[in-house]
């Protein structure tokens, strides 16, 4: 006659599994999150080589903003797809949020929130608390510039005027931390190294594990925590964490 396990048994195997599963479900979550920081370093290597080609089709310059389109929009074809495609719409967010590949075509205020947020200072961020502004002035260059034109306005870089490219970091993940405004959560085309940009008050942001990546101008890309970013490249004064919902300050 075959033994039958006692419900004592079974409970005791039950509870050998939950325990090997608890310490199991850590590792394959860090293995996940290094997986899609990995992805995400790998589109901000691809997004900077999109606006590199770019830069060499427009005499040097590359959009933040022109007339009403945000550089997402203008690297991924245009608004109606009729431009050139330098890169694909579908890689220029980050792969942790929720957001990531949604329609171009969308509504015109949701468009601005899927993609990554190419990070423009100037003297207006000094007055707002961007202590490290001269100083990176002076080790990068004043590489930012506004545009405006009969039919053309907009922010753009200007790659002659840069110094450093290797140290220049142009494009990072945000997160919009209003709470009140209804793209909460969302990402935004464009960041400060001062502070949040309003009304969404977007602010540069640590998706994987308390760490953020960028994309620099020579086309590198870097995963780093806020006090490493400030660190080597003055830059920002404060980053949003993901995992934690809070701002971090980074120096």
């Amino acid at each position: 006659m075959k033994r039958k396990f006692t419900l004592i048994e079974l409970l005791v195997v039950i509870a050998i599994i939950a325990v090997l599963a608890a310490m199991l479900f850590p590792a394959l979550n860090k293995a996940r999150d290094l997986a899609k920081k990995s992805d995400c370093l790998s589109r901000k290597k691809q997004m900077m080589l999109g606006m590199q080609f770019y830069s060499n089709d427009f005499r040097g310059y590359l959009p933040v903003y022109i007339s009403n389109l945000p550089w997402s929009v203008l690297i991924s074809g245009g608004w109606y797809g009729t431009g050139t495609t330098y890169i694909p719409w579908k890689i220029l967010g980050c792969p942790s949020t929720h957001f990531s590949g949604g329609s171009k075509y969308s509504d015109v205020n949701d468009w601005r929130h899927y993609v990554s947020g190419a990070i423009w200072s100037n003297a207006v961020n000094s007055a707002s608390g961007d202590a490290k502004y001269d100083e990176r002035a002076v080790a990068l260059g004043v590489y930012q510039n506004m545009v405006g034109s009969p039919g053309t306005t907009g922010k753009v870089y200007i790659t002659a005027r840069m110094k450093a490219p290797s140290r220049t970091p142009l494009l990072a993940d945000s997160f919009c931390s209003n709470l009140g405004n209804a793209h909460y959560g969302k990402q935004h085309y464009y960041v400060t190294p001062a502070g949040g940009c309003e009304p969404e008050s977007a602010y540069w942001a640590a998706y994987h594990n308390g760490t953020a990546t960028a994309g620099f101008a020579d086309g590198h890309a870097e995963a780093l925590s806020p006090r490493e970013w400030a660190a080597k490249y003055l830059m920002p004064r404060l980053m949003f964490d993901v995992s934690r919902r809070r701002l971090v300050n980074c120096y």
